[in-house]
């Protein structure tokens, strides 16, 4: 291919012939003109008294106002991560990093020590490492097609689930408007997203790989048992092991933290809290934990593995004990029974000569009266799972929130008082002075209304059908956590009862996205063993 050639004049009035080369024209003139640099100066000046009003509002503002400042820096971070150029290997490894960061600080770190820089916001470490997972995230979704690829059948597979996750994220964000306390509710959407959706998607794509359910599982157990043994030494000693001795860079100024690291008695008897807020979320996490140790008890391949599991549930069981706690005792009750009948169910159906599924699942009505006749009849049993003399003001309390809600609901139906804003609008307040709420029930209803509490409870009850259909279907290794996790999810929405904290929420959008890898995997398993029943009824058609 041959340039076309320009005619050029020299000084001498000669002239040569030179290929015309692909050149742009100068972007400015060697003599900008007068409306140029007055427009330059202009935008400068504009600039430098934004960067001025914006470095007062940082100073002037409080902490719980800094968000707002803080989203021009993070839209420019999204733009950035959105022009980064494709690679062959997006940082999926640092996210899986970041994930067990956060899924040990979660478990280990109490909430209430935060990092403190004056003129920052508290730093929660735990926070620190969602959101370093967030942004290998998407530094993943952005480099990577076949990262992209797999997510997008991931989502695929769970449909149903994914659109109603995404409406539930639609109504929190609608329900600011209607919030009075619009800053706190948007810290609070913000916290959310970052804790729960981000953790579904993260831990969705992370139990898809080979093997890494089973290690969460068994460090899920580890971290129990480390609770455990936490929660023992912390009943001898009448109080918070470190209480004492927390660092000043580490010490909230604040008067709830000071409420939460003080010694509780029941009856003259300790309870025992570890890590959490409240004695109470120790023992519904601890309930959380207990599908699991059931599963291993009933699949071990060796005796000794049996035991280490049953010694570890009773461990656990016992932990809950000293807590005093009746949501736990509840959730352990539930737990066992629970997973009993659906291993029932399933051997019955899995293993058609066998008799052990059959008689265990006819046996269950039974089972299921004489339990309850323990419990009514029986009086240290009827204390531990629905209360006496001691607890008579928490049931009260309960009742009466029940009885207050529905007028308060009525002023906003739909889509709620806001985020974390119900109990506000309740104005319940516990003896000690304090606005609460004691049901997360009511807390969701009072918070999104009656279409986000719909579609939140809708999100866990339709993963626990998909967890009981995969578990009861598929006999694959990969798959064999999903039963446990279903029965956990089920625990989980049985504590909401009477529990409003959520220092588990985290912890359940984890086993949400177990669930949804094993809807994944268990569609992949479909379409192969489809392709292998289809390939001879090919091969035949074509001799």
């Amino acid at each position: 291919m041959k340039l076309p050639r320009i005619v050029r004049a020299k000084p001498d009035g000669a002239s040569v012939t030179a290929p015309a080369l692909p050149i742009r024209r100068p972007y400015h003139s060697e003599t900008p003109r007068a409306h140029t640099l007055w427009r330059q100066w202009l935008v400068l000046s504009a600039l430098a008294v934004c960067m001025i009003a914006y470095g007062f509002m940082f100073s002037w503002l409080p902490p719980s106002f800094l968000l707002l400042l803080l989203t021009p820096i993070a839209l420019v971070a999204l733009v950035v991560i959105w022009a980064l150029p494709d690679t062959e290997r997006p940082p999926i490894r640092s996210m899986e990093w970041a994930f067990a960061c956060y899924f040990i600080s979660l478990i280990l770190w109490p909430y209430y020590l935060a990092i403190q820089i004056p003129g920052l916001p508290l730093l929660e470490l735990r926070r620190l490492f969602a959101g370093a997972m967030l942004f290998f995230l998407l530094v993943s979704l952005s480099t990577s097609r076949t990262f992209r690829q797999e997510m997008k059948e991931i989502v695929v597979a769970n449909r149903t689930f994914v659109t109603l996750l995404v409406s539930f994220v639609a109504v929190q964000v609608l329900s600011l408007i209607l919030a009075r306390e619009r800053m706190h509710g948007l810290m609070t959407v913000v916290k959310n997203q970052l804790g729960w959706t981000a953790v579904f998607f993260v831990s969705v794509y992370l139990f898809s790989q080979p093997g890494r359910m089973k290690r969460w599982a068994l460090t899920l157990v580890g971290l129990a048992l480390t609770l455990s043994v936490i929660g023992f030494f912390e009943y001898r000693n009448q109080g918070v092991l470190w209480a004492e001795h927390i660092p000043s860079f580490l010490r909230v100024n604040d008067p709830a933290m000071v409420n939460l690291l003080t010694a509780v008695f029941r009856e003259g008897r300790y309870r025992v809290v570890t890590t959490f807020s409240v004695s109470l979320s120790l023992a519904e996490f601890l309930a959380l934990v207990m599908p699991f140790l059931i599963h291993g008890v009933l699949t071990a391949k060796t005796p000794l593995v049996r035991l280490a599991c049953i010694a570890a549930d009773i461990a656990i069981f016992s932990t809950i004990l000293l807590t005093q706690a009746r949501v736990g005792i509840v959730g352990a009750i539930v737990a066992h029974s629970f997973y009993g009948l659906v291993w029932a169910v399933r051997r019955w159906r899995t293993q058609k000569g066998s008799l052990i599924g059959p008689a265990a699942t006819l046996a269950y009505p039974a089972l299921f009266v004489l339990l309850g006749v323990a419990v009514l009849s029986v009086g240290r049993l009827r204390v531990m799972t629905l209360g006496g003399g001691t607890h008579a003001a928490s049931t009260t309390g309960r009742l009466e929130q029940a009885a207050a809600t529905g007028p308060v609901l009525l002023r906003s139906p739909l889509f709620g008082h806001g985020p974390r804003q119900g109990a506000g609008a309740l104005g319940y307040t516990n003896p000690a002075g304090e606005v609460s709420i004691d049901s997360y029930l009511l807390a969701m209803l009072l918070d999104y209304g009656i279409v986000g509490f719909l579609l939140y409870y809708a999100m866990f009850i339709f993963m626990v059908i998909q967890a009981l259909r995969v578990g009861s279907r598929y006999a694959n290794p990969e798959l064999a956590y999903v039963m446990p996790a279903g029965v956990a999810l089920v625990v989980w929405l049985a504590s909401k009862v009477v529990l409003a904290q959520e220092d588990s929420t985290s912890f359940t959008y984890m086993l949400l996205g177990l669930v949804a890898a094993s809807v994944y995997l268990a569609r992949r398993i479909q379409a192969k063993q489809d392709a292998v029943a289809v390939a001879p009824q090919v091969v035949s058609r074509s001799r």
